[in-house]
């Protein structure tokens, strides 16, 4: 069942295109259970003596090189907002445990494009972080493919068919909804050790202790960084349309829907991208541009050597 939240993404973002709609239409699926709901899905099975080791929480962390390690938990690391399965994973059901791997696959995917926004303007499908990693032990692996396991159909081909449509905005809406999927799993694997320990109590080979709620507290507490962490982006990124006329970059008309646009009131050269999409090249920002009003309405004066290569009059651009 969709809820109102799930409709309002899948309108916004995907609706409008048969490539993107046909990938995310799980998103509103009356007949189909929410993807994104946490569920009483039975994850794990007793194939032997379930006593994980729940005194401490395995996270995956980002170093600067995009390489993900393995490491214990602190409650005071912001970057520690992925908790890895690395205690259930030889219980975890093998089509539920490909399940999770593949949708962290594709989350990698997008947080790659995310953060190289290069790509998204000038996509093809050889573009590819130079690795990926195992949810569940953080070594390197190779994908098969990109098929999300809610839509039986590839990611990477997907995006290749809508890529006249693709932005910053879209990917950061794509790569949170792969992480939301996995906060799922992660909220409903834990969760399920209740009901499998109440199962096994009366044999011994299960402890049910306060060890899992401060497991799910932990969890609780990652899930508030990643909440923060998109609040934060969330009013930082995201792109604004201008046309270049007579040495001004003139901002568009609808430029305000972007809800950002604070965020270029100063443009940067280390924090901001340009990109003509008429002449598709990118422009190099040589020093700071203000924004301002004049008669030709809310944008950039371009002085001598501002940016360079310099559009020409009517070139639609991104910042």
């Amino acid at each position: 069942m969709a809820t109102k939240t799930n409709k309002l993404i899948y309108d916004n973002y995907f609706k409008d295109n048969e490539h993107l709609s046909s990938l995310y239409n799980w998103l509103d699926d009356p007949a189909a259970t929410n993807k994104l709901y946490i569920d009483t899905t039975e994850y794990l099975e007793a194939n032997g003596d379930l006593k994980p080791n729940l005194t401490t929480l395995s996270v995956l962390k980002k170093n600067h090189n995009s390489e993900y390690m393995l490491e214990v938990y602190d409650t005071n690391n912001p970057l520690h907002f992925l908790p890895a399965l690395t205690n259930f994973e030889s219980f975890i059901k093998a089509n539920l445990k490909a399940d999770i791997q593949q949708t962290f696959i594709i989350y990698q995917y997008y947080d790659y494009l995310f953060n190289n926004p290069h790509m998204i303007y000038t996509f093809g499908k050889d573009n590819n972080p130079t690795k990926y990693y195992n949810i569940f032990t953080g070594n390197e692996v190779t994908p098969v493919d990109f098929i999300c396991p809610y839509s039986s159909l590839d990611h990477k081909e997907h995006l290749y068919r809508a890529s006249d449509k693709l932005n910053l905005e879209l990917m950061f809406v794509c790569r949170n909804l792969m992480l939301a999927l996995l906060f799922k799993h992660i909220y409903s694997a834990y969760l399920d050790y209740y009901r499998l320990c109440g199962v096994l109590s009366e044999s011994g080979t299960c402890d049910v202790t306060s060890s899992i709620d401060t497991q799910i507290a932990n969890i609780d507490d990652a899930y508030e960084k990643w909440t923060q962490i998109i609040k934060d982006i969330a009013h930082n990124i995201f792109e604004v349309s201008v046309t270049f006329n007579s040495n001004r970059l003139v901002v568009s008309s609808d430029a305000k829907s972007t809800k950002s646009l604070t965020v270029f009131d100063v443009l940067l050269p280390d924090k901001h991208i340009i990109f003509n999409e008429t002449k598709g090249e990118f422009v190099t920002i040589n020093h700071t541009l203000n924004r301002d009003v004049d008669a030709d309405g809310d944008g950039y004066n371009i002085t001598q050597n501002a940016i360079s290569p310099l559009p020409n009059d009517g070139d639609n651009v991104i910042v």
